[in-house]
C-alpha cells in the first residue's frame, strides 16, 4: 500500500500483544462488575441472590459454543414435544390401519385357506398323473377341474335334485347368489401373418392370427363351434358387466366377456348339465381363449366378512396357461361398524394438525431462506410431505368406501344375482390397506428422527449423512450393473428360463442372486458356454465389488461419526435425564406448558431470538475489533497480518452468564420469562455440557498423543530394523572381502591348490597363515 511503511515482524509482535494485554485489562474490569450488579440479572436468575449471581458469573463458555448449544437445545425441545404428539398418534395410526381388520387372531387366513385348499388343491379326478387347478397346460384340464371339482365342491354332488337357499362352501362360508364364469377371445384378423411364407393359393383359415390379448382386438360377436344344440355364446361389454379390471401375470384384463352364470340356489343336477353344454360346445380352447375366469363371492356371518374368489387362468398366444387365484377379505361399512368412526375421527385430528404444522414451518423456512423449494430438499421434511399426502389420498379412498358400503342393497343369502357391486368395495378396501401399508413404513422410519436427540441411537443416520456422497455414486453403478445384467438375461434366457421372461423378472432375478438364489445348473443346461460368462461376471462385479464397496463406504462413515462422537457415560445421560425430567414435571412448568399450548408463540420461539441477539452481538463485536486492530496496525483496511491478529481475538471471545442480561433486550427475556423458559437451567445444562466437551477434548488430545508416540516407536523400529538390515548386509559383504584377501595372501606364500581348502578349518589356521606370511 502506498504511503504505508509495511509492519516490521517484531512491531507486529509488539502490537499483538498490547492489543491482547488490552483485551485481558477489559476482562479484569468486566469481572469487577458482575455479580448483583449487573443489569437485569434478576430477569435470568431463579433466586436472584449473591451466592447464585456467583455461582453462575465465575464460569464461562466460548461464544460460538454457547449458540451452538442454544440451536442444539432448541432442537431438542422441539424434537421432544413433537415426541410426545407423535407417540399417540403412532398408536392411533396402528389402530386404524387394523381396524375393520383380523390381522393378529390369524382367523382371517385360516377362513379364506379351508376353501382355497380344497377347489384349488384337491386333484382332478380320472387322471393317471394328479393334477390340481394350478398345474392346468390346456382346455381338456380345464373342462375336467371345472366338472370334476369345481362344481362338486360348490354345490351338492352328494344330493344332486336338492336346492338350497343357503349353502356353505366350507365352515360357515356362505356362497353368495351366483357364481360366474367369463373368458375372453380373439378376433382371427387381430393379427396379420406373413404372406411371403404362404404360397398363393392358401385357403383364408390358414392364414387366420390370434394375437396376445388386446381389448380393442378382442372377439365380440356371437359364436358357436357348431356343434348339434349349441347356443350361440353373446358378448356383454365390461359397463354392463358389474365389477373391476382383473390383474394377472400376463395383462389387466376387464370385467365383460362371454358370460355364463350359475345360481348357488340349483340344484346340482342342473348345474352339472350347464357344465356339460359349456363343455361339449366348446367355451373354451386353445387358440382363440385369452382369459377365462370363474369368480364367486362368500360371507362369513361368524366374522361379519366377506371374501371375494377368483380363480382364472391367462393363455398366451404360444398356447401356454397359466394358473392363478386371488382370495380376498374384505368387509363392508354397516352401521354396526359406527364404533370404528371414533378412531377415524381422532385419526383425522392428528393429520389435520400435522398438515397444519407442515405448511406452517414450510411458509416459515420461505420467509427466511428467501427460496420456497428449499424446505423440501430436506430428507425429513420430504418424507413428511409423502406421508401426508398418502394420508389424504387413503381418507379420500375410506369415504369413497364408506359411501359406497351405504348405498349397496345386497342381502344374503337372498341374492339371485351376481354381486358384482362387491368388487369396487372390495378394491377400495384393498387399496386403503395398500397406501397404509406404505404409511406404515414411513411413520416408523419417521422415528429415526427422534433418535438424533441421544448420540448413542443416532449414530445409524449420521454414518448414512457421512457417507451420502459417495453412497449415491456407488448405488448409480450398482443399478447400471443390475439393468445391463438383466437385459442381457432377458436377451439369453427369456425363451428358456421362467426367472429372466421378462425385464422386471430378470430385475428380481438378479437381485435375488446376490442373495444365495438362484440356479446356475438350469442356466448351464440352456447355454453352457455363455452361462459361466454372464454368472461370474455379474457375481464378481455385482457382489464382490460394488456390495462390498457399499459396505465400506458406510464403514468409513460409521468410523468417522464414532470418532467424533462424544463418549458420555450411560449413568451420567441417565442422571442428567432425570434431571431434566424432573425438572420439567414442575407443577409451574406444567402449568406454563398448558398456557403456551394456547399460544402461537412458544418459548422455543424466545430462546432462537436471545441465540439470534447473542450471535448477532458476537458478530458486531468481532467485525468491530477487527476494524480497530486493522486502524491501530495500517491506518487501513485490513491485510493478511491483520487477519492473524482478528483470529487470535475471536478464538478469545468468552461470554458469561452476567453478560445475556446486557445483550438481550429486556422484553425479550421479560417474555421468555412469562412464557415458562428458565434461562438458569439453559446455562446450567451448557455449563455441563462445556465441561463434558473440555474432558472429552483432553482425552481425545491424550488419545491422539499415544497415538502418535505409538506410529513415532513403529516407525522408529522400522528404521532401526533397517538399518540393521543395512549393516548385516555390509558386515556380510566385508566378510567376503576379508575372505577374498585372505586366500590371495594364502596363494601368494604357498603356491599349493590343495591349501586354499583350509581357509575354512577354523580361524586359527587363517591366523597361522597370516603371521606366517
Amino acid at each position: 500500500m502506498s504511503g504505508v511503511e509495511p509492519l516490521q515482524p517484531k512491531k507486529l509482535e509488539l502490537r499483538v500483544a498490547s492489543v491482547v494485554e488490552g483485551l485481558v485489562q477489559q476482562n479484569e474490569e468486566d469481572q469487577a462488575i458482575k455479580g448483583p450488579h449487573s443489569r437485569n440479572l434478576g430477569i435470568l436468575q431463579r433466586n436472584p441472590d449473591e451466592n447464585a449471581a456467583a455461582r453462575l458469573a465465575d464460569i464461562g463458555v466460548p461464544a460460538d459454543f454457547v449458540v451452538d448449544q442454544i440451536s442444539f437445545r432448541i432442537q431438542s425441545d422441539r424434537l421432544t414435544s413433537d415426541l410426545w404428539v407423535y407417540i399417540p398418534f403412532l398408536v392411533i395410526f396402528v389402530l386404524f390401519c387394523i381396524n375393520e381388520k383380523e390381522v393378529f387372531s390369524g382367523e382371517g387366513f385360516y377362513m379364506v385357506n379351508s376353501v382355497q385348499r380344497q377347489i384349488v388343491g384337491n386333484e382332478m379326478p380320472q387322471l393317471e398323473i394328479l393334477k390340481t387347478f394350478l398345474d392346468i397346460a390346456n382346455k381338456d384340464d380345464w373342462n375336467m377341474w371345472f366338472e370334476g371339482v369345481c362344481l362338486p365342491f360348490l354345490w351338492d354332488s352328494v344330493n344332486p335334485d336338492k336346492s338350497h337357499i343357503a349353502r356353505y362352501a366350507a365352515g360357515q362360508n356362505g356362497l353368495m347368489g351366483q357364481m360366474r364364469v367369463r373368458t375372453m377371445r380373439m378376433r382371427p384378423d387381430s393379427c396379420i401373418v406373413n404372406k411371403h411364407l404362404y404360397p398363393a393359393d392358401t385357403d383364408l383359415l390358414s392364414q387366420e392370427c390370434f394375437s396376445t390379448f388386446q381389448r380393442d382386438k378382442q372377439s365380440t360377436i356371437p359364436w358357436s363351434n357348431g356343434e348339434h344344440n349349441c347356443a350361440n355364446w353373446t358378448y356383454t361389454p365390461p359397463d354392463q358387466s358389474p365389477g373391476v379390471r382383473t390383474t394377472g401375470d400376463i395383462s389387466s384384463y376387464p370385467s365383460g366377456g362371454y358370460v355364463v352364470v350359475m345360481n348357488f340356489s340349483d340344484p346340482f343336477s342342473k348345474i352339472s348339465k350347464i357344465g356339460r353344454e359349456m363343455v361339449r360346445c366348446g367355451f373354451v380352447d386353445n387358440t382363440r381363449s385369452r382369459f377365462v375366469t370363474v369368480e364367486f363371492f362368500m360371507y362369513a356371518p361368524n366374522f361379519d366378512a366377506f371374501t371375494s374368489v377368483k380363480m382364472f387362468c391367462e393363455v398366451t398366444a404360444g398356447g401356454a396357461w397359466v394358473s392363478n387365484t386371488q382370495f380376498r377379505l374384505f368387509r363392508v361399512w354397516t352401521r354396526n361398524n359406527i364404533k370404528g368412526i371414533a378412531i377415524d375421527v381422532i385419526f383425522a385430528i392428528f393429520v389435520l394438525y400435522y398438515i397444519r404444522k407442515f405448511i406452517k414451518e414450510w411458509v416459515r423456512d420461505a420467509r427466511s431462506s428467501g427460496r420456497v423449494l428449499k424446505f423440501l430438499f430436506d430428507m425429513w421434511n420430504f418424507l413428511e410431505m409423502i406421508n401426508l399426502l398418502v394420508f389424504i389420498f387413503v381418507y379420500v379412498l375410506r369415504i369413497w368406501w364408506i359411501v359406497l358400503s351405504r348405498d349397496q342393497t345386497i342381502k344374503y343369502p337372498a341374492a339371485l344375482h351376481y354381486p358384482g357391486e362387491l368388487e369396487m368395495i372390495l378394491y377400495l378396501y384393498s387399496m386403503q390397506g395398500y397406501f397404509n401399508s406404505v404409511n406404515v413404513v414411513i411413520s416408523f422410519l419417521k422415528l429415526l428422527k427422534f433418535v438424533r436427540l441421544n448420540d448413542n441411537l443416532n449414530i445409524l443416520t449420521k454414518s448414512i449423512e457421512a457417507s451420502q456422497s459417495n453412497i449415491i455414486g456407488v448405488l448409480i453403478l450398482f443399478f447400471l450393473v443390475v439393468i445391463s445384467y438383466s437385459i442381457t438375461g432377458t436377451s439369453l434366457y427369456g425363451n428358456s428360463l421362467n426367472e429372466f421372461r421378462d425385464l422386471d423378472t430378470s430385475v428380481s432375478t438378479l437381485m435375488r442372486m446376490l442373495l444365495g438364489d438362484f440356479d446356475y445348473d438350469a442356466m448351464r443346461e440352456d447355454n453352457r458356454w455363455m452361462a459361466w460368462l454372464f454368472f461370474w461376471s455379474y457375481i464378481i462385479l455385482g457382489l464382490f465389488l460394488l456390495l462390498n464397496f457399499i459396505i465400506a463406504v458406510l464403514g468409513e462413515g460409521f468410523a468417522k461419526v464414532k470418532g467424533e462422537q462424544k463418549n458420555t457415560p450411560l449413568h451420567v445421560q441417565i442422571t442428567r435425564a432425570a434431571k431434566r425430567g424432573k425438572r420439567a414435571m414442575k407443577w409451574s412448568k406444567l402449568k406454563a406448558w398448558l398456557s403456551r399450548c394456547m399460544r402461537s408463540r412458544q418459548a422455543n420461539d424466545v430462546l432462537a431470538d436471545i441465540m439470534e441477539q447473542i450471535d448477532r452481538h458476537q458478530k458486531a463485536l468481532e467485525d468491530e475489533e477487527a476494524k480497530v486492530v486493522s486502524m491501530e496496525l495500517h491506518g487501513a483496511p485490513k491485510d493478511d497480518d491483520t487477519d492473524s491478529v482478528r483470529s487470535v481475538m475471536v478464538k478469545d471471545t468468552t461470554l458469561y452468564f452476567w453478560q445475556i442480561a446486557n445483550i438481550c433486550p429486556d422484553k425479550l427475556l421479560h417474555e421468555y420469562k412469562d412464557l415458562g423458559g428458565d434461562f438458569q437451567d439453559v446455562w446450567e445444562d451448557m455449563i455441563e455440557e462445556y465441561e463434558e466437551f473440555l474432558q472429552n477434548d483432553e482425552e481425545k488430545q491424550k488419545e491422539e498423543q499415544e497415538e502418535r508416540i505409538k506410529n513415532g516407536v513403529q516407525v522408529a523400529v522400522a528404521d532401526i530394523k533397517r538399518s540393521l538390515a543395512m549393516l548385516s548386509g555390509k558386515v556380510a559383504t566385508f566378510d567376503d572381502h576379508l575372505r577374498s584377501i585372505r586366500f590371495t595372501l594364502l596363494a601368494t606364500a604357498n603356491p599349493n591348490p590343495k591349501r586354499p581348502a583350509q581357509l575354512d578349518q577354523g580361524s586359527s589356521v587363517q591366523g597361522s597363515v597370516v603371521t606366517n606370511n
